[in-house]
């Protein structure tokens, strides 16, 4: 008489996506749908990393020993049929041991599996990634039974050393930057000098942006802040608004826009609001373009082509700029992108560049007529930080599976 045994596997975080030093929780409920005893063997987890890369311009080398090999149907091989190598692997936590079920029976296990500080993020890139997957494995006990996996995707997010990131921002000013000896100083200039409208989300209250006392120790029993809240605590620190600083960018020893950033740091989700004023120059500027670029540099010793980066539009904006003095961006920061990351392989860097049409000025634009015009470029470097878990959307994709 064949006995049916269904798996079900659930995360119990509100959603999938945790800091690298976090622990991850996850429940496995196990129910005998049968009409019969059923009995399991065994049945454990692991937390696995796997890194997939791209075979013409990366060289990954496997470290450690290679283990004999064994028949992947009848051992626990959390990462078995994966492309690529697994860089980090959690100890196996076994759930039970012969575990005996009646028709109809319901046992639900709880797995808490750190994910240390010196593994690697999440990340989808162009020559590299690291996917985190957490493996369930279950074997029947009977003859010949193979072991089954069940296992579901989840998304590990980088964590800088954020506190000395911001003694280091607190410490520095914000100078107005130029490109060029000179800088524009008119009273008519139709630049803003205070920053625009706050935006759901954004931090509108200076507790808010208040750390714990760096002198307390965190031993205290009074102390209930938790690490996820000190890190949240951080982040709204490091990206709020400040003093705006502005670049006078110039060509042929002219200055001819001015752009204006609020701050360099940016969470996930967050938009980027932009300024651009135009001076009266012997050269306009017809149109401008704004890019998010991700910038991934592969290390030397990884990489096996010429060219170790490779750059990644994420968002672009247009706009025609002939007939206005001014005018505004607003740049979104997509959730689904990788924070500034750096591992032992790959060097994660976000980038803003602006492309700019000039022309010569002209009294009368005609579009009829041709005009020579010249691009000139510029980057902006900027720093994505990591959002609060909670908000960023992400699908696990676990599945059932019988036995």
């Amino acid at each position: 008489v064949s006995v049916k045994m269904v798996v079900v596997a659930s995360l119990s975080l509100p959603s999938p996506v945790v800091f690298v030093g976090e622990s991850l929780k996850a429940r496995l409920v196990v129910q005998n749908t049968g009409e019969n005893i059923a009995e399991l063997a065994w049945g454990g987890a692991v937390l696995y990393c796997h890194c997939s890369f791209n075979n013409a311009k990366v060289v990954m080398r496997e470290v450690g020993p290679k283990s004999a090999p064994t028949s992947m149907d009848f051992a626990f091989s959390p990462s078995r049929s994966e492309r690529g190598l697994c860089v980090f692997q959690s100890k196996p936590e076994i759930l039970f041991c012969k575990l005996r079920l009646e028709p109809g029976q319901i046992s639900t296990f709880l797995v808490d599996i750190p994910v240390p500080m010196e593994a690697p993020p999440s990340h989808r890139g162009e020559n590299i990634r690291y996917s985190y997957k957490i493996s369930f494995g279950l074997q029947r006990s009977a003859p010949g039974a193979r072991v089954q996996l069940l296992r579901a995707a989840l998304r590990v997010l980088p964590v800088i050393d954020l506190l000395a990131t911001m003694r280091l921002e607190c410490g520095r000013e914000s100078p107005v930057r130029s490109l060029t000896d000179s800088r524009l100083q008119s009273d008519t200039d139709p630049m803003p000098t205070s920053s625009p409208p706050s935006r759901e989300g954004s931090v509108a209250a200076d507790d808010d942006l208040m750390l714990d006392n760096p002198f307390l120790s965190t031993d205290d029993p009074v102390d209930s802040t938790s690490e996820r809240e000190r890190t949240l605590a951080a982040l709204r620190a490091l990206t709020a608004r400040h003093a705006p600083d502005t670049y006078s960018i110039g060509a042929r020893g002219a200055v001819f826009v001015r752009i204006m950033v609020w701050k360099s740091m940016y969470r996930l989700g967050e938009e980027i609001p932009l300024w651009l004023a135009f001076a009266d120059a012997d050269w306009s500027c017809a149109q401008v373009a704004v890019t998010l670029e991700c910038i991934e540099t592969i290390r030397p010793e990884y990489c096996l082509a010429a060219e170790t980066k490779a750059f990644t539009p994420m968002v672009r904006r247009f706009a025609s700029c002939i007939t206005t003095r001014l005018v505004s961006f607003s740049i979104p920061v997509p959730l689904i992108a990788s924070p500034e990351l750096h591992t032992d392989e790959v060097d994660v860097e976000w980038r803003l560049t602006f492309e700019f049409v000039v022309t010569a000025r002209l009294a009368n634009v005609d579009p009829r007529v041709a005009v020579p015009a010249d691009v000139v470029s510029w980057s902006l470097p900027l720093r994505l930080l990591p959002a609060n878990p909670a908000t960023i959307p992400f699908r696990p994709g676990a599945r059932d599976c019988e036995l």
